[in-house]
């Protein structure tokens, strides 16, 4: 949290800053879109094992920083300030059950024979739909930089 608010004071501060920084998520985004338009046909993407999934995902989820402002957040409004120490540590394990079971239930219904035959059949229309996501995103990000540059 304190991390965010020292980033916002930083944009203050600098006014150029915010709109420049869209501009180049904005960019970044744009690229990403065009570069995902057409998919391989995922016959050359190895199989991970069940390890190497369970470590990319854990780790993947680790350093994302929408996780960490999302329970930032939740912890900041929900829990009372003179919350004590085991209830914060009770809630804590109650948050990290809800996860562990959201997610190993989307990984079992995702890695099943029908879901996955039904997915490989779809993959271009998930890849494009995503791709111009992006690339709608990426502009609205660089319009929005360009308009704060320009103010």
């Amino acid at each position: 949290m304190l991390a965010l608010v020292g980033f916002d004071a930083l944009l203050a501060d600098r006014p150029g800053l915010s709109g420049s920084l869209q501009l180049l998520g904005g960019a970044f985004l744009i690229g990403l879109g065009i570069w995902g338009w057409k998919p391989s046909d995922g016959s050359d993407a190895p199989v991970p094992t069940a390890s190497n999934a369970f470590v990319l995902g854990f780790v993947t989820n680790l350093t994302n920083p929408k996780v960490l402002i999302f329970f930032g957040t939740l912890f900041a409004t929900v829990i009372p300030a003179d919350a004590t120490h085991a209830e914060l540590v009770a809630v804590s394990v109650l948050l990290l059950t809800a996860e562990i079971a959201y997610f190993s239930s989307v990984a079992a219904l995702a890695s099943s024979t029908a879901v996955l035959a039904w997915l490989r059949g779809h993959q271009r229309g998930f890849a494009r739909t995503a791709s111009a996501c992006f690339v709608a995103l990426g502009v609205a990000a660089c319009v929005s930089g360009i308009l704060e540059l320009w103010a």
